[in-house]
């Protein structure tokens, strides 16, 4: 009786080892995420502050169902990358890249991402029937962030892989069953500048928006504009070795965006107009 229990024992721990989700016949693969162009190093940023970014498509990965309770979602890294004290998008932890000063955040490429990328939590398993799926967008955004005095030299590429499937096929990143997808992220040929430019409202840093009467509002369709529209002048203060050089601004709205209506920005303050949003456009003054 002992030995026919210890086989069956042995039968039911093989069974747990080999179950595993279902995946679809299609998807899967990699990219290179790369970036082109100088990485600021200005020493008089503070820590926390978006240094790059770069967006890419062609972001196609398995899709996963009929997975055992076991069976985890997870996205590791080769080499292993450590947190580091900073947060940024979304409130998630930045990861160093092994560039002193340098950290990055990825965007889960499982999670819909047509106006909002949502950074990915790497090493933080969760259950795979639990995790949401959408293949929304087909992109991903990686962050280069400030995380303390940087130094200037060459990093490495980082391997970011999302899986799901059983503990033993996800607990390290590797090429198998369980790969979803692969993000390699290149920072091999990062160069760096030590410039940085100044922005500031013209009139002030509170831009005050016209007043719009309640029944103005209550005549307008949803996702129509209310006629209300401000012009904001921007000074912008450049070095002189800046001149004639490409630059990107990213602006950090308190407020989130809207998961329906492409660029639109959502009012969040709790004692504030409701159902009101506003969209921030650019024109160029010569």
């Amino acid at each position: 009786m002992k030995c026919l229990f210890f086989i069956i024992s042995l039968l039911s721990i093989s069974l747990q080892a080999v179950a595993t989700c279902s995946y679809s016949k299609t998807g899967g693969g990699a990219i290179t995420v790369s970036f082109n162009g100088s990485v600021i190093a200005d020493s008089t940023l503070p820590d926390g502050s978006i240094l790059a970014s770069a967006r890419r498509g062609s972001v196609n990965p398995k899709t996963f169902s009929s997975c055992s309770s076991s069976d985890v979602y997870v996205v590791r890294t080769v080499p292993v990358v450590s947190p580091s004290n900073i947060t940024k998008i979304g409130g998630k932890i930045v990861y160093e890249t092994g560039i002193p000063g340098i950290g990055f955040q990825i965007s889960d490429i499982t999670l819909p991402s047509v106006n909002y990328f949502s950074p990915a939590e790497i090493d933080q398993p969760e259950i795979a029937s639990n995790h949401y799926f959408s293949k929304a967008s087909g992109q991903v955004m990686v962050w280069l962030v400030k995380t303390g005095p940087i130094t200037k030299q060459k990093g490495n590429k980082t391997a970011v892989y999302f899986m799901a499937g059983p503990p033993n096929q996800t607990n390290t990143g590797a090429s198998n069953t369980a790969e979803l997808f692969r993000i390699n992220v290149d920072l091999t040929n990062i160069t760096f500048k030590e410039t940085t430019c100044e922005i500031s409202p013209r009139n002030g840093g509170i831009v005050k928006l016209s007043t719009i009467d309640i029944s103005d509002l209550n005549s307008v369709a949803v996702g129509s504009a209310a006629g209300k529209s401000k012009n904001i002048t921007l000074d912008i203060n450049c070095p002189d070795s800046e001149i004639n050089k490409k630059y990107v601004y990213w602006f950090s709205p308190i407020s989130v965006a809207s998961t329906s209506v492409n660029g639109l920005l959502l009012n969040s303050l709790p004692d504030g107009a409701q159902n009101i949003g506003i969209i921030l456009k650019k024109m160029v003054l010569r």
